[in-house]
């Protein structure tokens, strides 16, 4: 699923055709074929999110709002130059100076993958199943982090109890591939993904360890830090309550 919310998506793709006057009006600027439209509407299928900038563009509408961010339905340069600037974020464009970057959001690519807080959880179908929008000047300023480079992946198991539960939602950093310091990262085991602690001993070596006390902490000896092949660092997780 590429649209946030489906069902908030098929209720402003019915109030976008009436605000033009019918299906075939949608049609007509836009270019979809009806069974296009039919789907959408449906549930059946949904646009890419490259489509859904074209439909905005091609009908006045707000690309956000389309997307299932809450903002006026009526098209808003400002607002859309936002939008289109988070999706230009989330596919890899250098971001502008966050001091002269205006308020908006970014929207942050959730993958069908886990990342195990136990033995480890299979990592080989990397697929994108869905955005989550999160304020711009939040990830910025407060993260302090390229909003290009985060990833959402869930964890699962039990060594990182009580810090990272199964069913967490772990925000990852991409652009750190290499320890830097004492934090919480996701290691690449062979095909694996895995969530631990590392953190750097006197003599330069790195424990990597567990919160759950059940499991033995891992050394890697000094100087061979470079053979952790490190996919992130876990900045932020969010949680079911």
């Amino acid at each position: 699923m590429l649209i946030p919310t489906a069902s908030l998506f098929r209720s402003r793709m019915s109030e976008l055709i009436q605000r033009l006057g019918s299906i075939a009006e949608l049609m007509r600027k836009t270019g979809l074929s009806r069974t296009s439209v039919d789907n959408y509407l449906s549930g059946k299928s949904e646009p890419s999110l490259t489509k859904l900038r074209e439909i905005a563009a091609a009908t006045d509408a707000d690309f956000s709002w389309l997307l299932g961010i809450d903002t006026p339905a009526r098209d808003q340069s400002t607002k859309l130059a936002i939008a289109r600037k988070a999706l230009e974020d989330v596919v890899g464009a250098e971001p502008p100076d966050p001091m002269n970057e205006p308020a908006g959001f970014v929207l942050v690519p959730r993958y069908d993958v886990q990342a195990s807080a136990g033995a480890g959880a299979l990592a080989a179908q990397e697929d994108i199943v869905d955005y989550m929008a999160f304020r711009d000047d939040w990830v910025r300023r407060r993260l302090r982090v390229n909003p290009a480079n985060l990833a959402l992946i869930e964890a699962d198991g039990d060594s990182m109890n009580p810090t990272i539960q199964t069913g967490d939602l772990l925000l990852v950093d991409r652009g750190v591939r290499q320890f830097v310091d004492d934090a919480i990262y996701v290691i690449l085991l062979g095909e694996f993904l895995s969530v631990k602690r590392l953190q750097r001993k006197f003599d330069g070596a790195l424990d990597v360890k567990s919160d759950n006390p059940a499991y033995d902490t891992q050394v890697v000896a000094q100087g061979a830090a470079n053979l952790l092949n490190i996919a992130g660092r876990v900045i932020w997780f969010g949680r079911k309550m």
